[in-house]
């Protein structure tokens, strides 16, 4: 079995509640916790403010050494693919291959609406997506990243769960 823990509280309700996530990313390592997870919206809801997960475990791997790094989940469709297998490659080659992505579909109709990006048809688009992002990974695109993941075939393993 494995244990992850996120480093702040599920919905913070400021953002100031995030201070310490570098912190207390030390600690669950220290712990022994096999992951960290960052969720991801974009917008405030009335639950709570999340932040940004690629950035989020981007400061966590350059505050640890061994635990793992997992989004939990990116809402894909929000995102240009060529930029999110930049970004994840990237997040999994400088953590020396301790990154794993989730992704979703998502489900807050004002996130699209303040990205810009339509909401129907978000399932179909986040399948091309991970098509896109795979073969990025894997050098089997007709263009190259500018760096690839440490992982072989892939920024770690892949996950994805509807949202």
């Amino acid at each position: 079995m494995r244990l992850g823990v996120a480093p702040h509280r599920l919905w913070p309700a400021h953002e100031d509640e995030l201070d310490g996530v570098l912190q207390t990313a030390r600690h669950a390592e220290e712990l022994g916790f096999d992951h960290l997870i960052a969720s991801s919206h974009l917008l405030a809801g009335a639950v709570g403010v999340t932040p940004d997960p690629l950035v989020l475990l981007s400061a966590v791997a350059g505050a640890t050494t061994r635990i793992r790094l997992v989004t939990s989940v990116l809402i894909l469709p929000l995102y240009q693919p060529v930029a999110v297998a930049h970004q994840t490659a990237t997040l999994d080659r400088l953590s020396g291959g301790r990154f794993t992505l989730g992704v979703g579909t998502g489900w807050d109709t004002a996130e699209f609406a303040a990205a810009g990006v339509p909401f129907s048809g978000r399932g179909r688009r986040a399948d091309e997506q991970l098509e896109t992002v795979r073969k990025l990974w894997r050098d089997e695109a007709e263009v190259r990243l500018g760096v690839r993941p440490r992982t072989p075939g892939g920024a770690a393993r892949l996950g994805r769960r509807p949202q």
